[in-house]
């Protein structure tokens, strides 16, 4: 198997910041992160493959006729599903204002352009995802210059041409409760 290619935060960045620059009066620039609902299992499997994809459980066997989440190849497959949808939504504008990153079922978007024309490739987009079957996670659906993807909070400013990212603070609330826990359990330990 090959691998794909996830994206960096860097990457988002670049494309940001590459929108920002060619902005001209009259202009903004939005994110979008609309997630694709139970990814893996949209992913349908061949006849031939369910014998990959059996349990048993209490003297039954059940058989998935989809991917499963956690199979060992489900990301890379939907990866390559997703990224082809969201390649061929990413060609629908000109790259001048149309930019985006996929994270597997978690795809990002930056729009440039007048409102009109920002609100017109947000619905685009939004349109050829579901015509192309995929459901969209729409009560988890961020659009503006604050969003959150992939762990980071992301607030772009037009004005000033600045683009700030961060952990979500849940992540880091998190990570030095663990750090708290494993000085303590070394220090018991000395």
């Amino acid at each position: 198997w090959e691998r794909g290619l996830l994206p960096y935060v860097l990457d988002m960045i670049a494309d940001i910041l590459e929108l920002m620059i060619g902005m001209s009066d009259g202009e903004t620039l939005i994110m979008l992160v609309l997630d694709f609902v139970n990814a893996f299992f949209l992913l349908p499997l061949w006849r031939e493959e369910y014998r990959y994809f059996v349990a048993a459980f209490r003297g039954y066997f059940f058989i998935w006729l989809r991917v499963a989440q956690g199979s060992e190849n489900g990301p890379q497959l939907f990866e390559r599903a997703s990224a082809q949808a969201t390649r061929f939504t990413a060609s629908l504008g000109p790259a001048s204002h149309l930019r985006q990153q996929n994270y597997t079922g978690d795809p990002w978007f930056a729009i440039r352009g007048t409102k009109e024309q920002v609100g017109n490739m947000t619905a685009t987009v939004i349109l050829v995802w579901l015509a192309l079957g995929f459901p969209l996670a729409f009560d988890e659906g961020q659009r503006g210059q604050q969003i959150t993807w992939v762990g980071r909070d992301v607030n772009i400013d037009t004005d000033t041409q600045h683009v700030a990212v961060s952990i979500k603070a849940e992540f880091m609330k998190e990570l030095r409760a663990t750090t708290q826990d494993l000085m303590t359990r070394s220090s018991a330990h000395s």
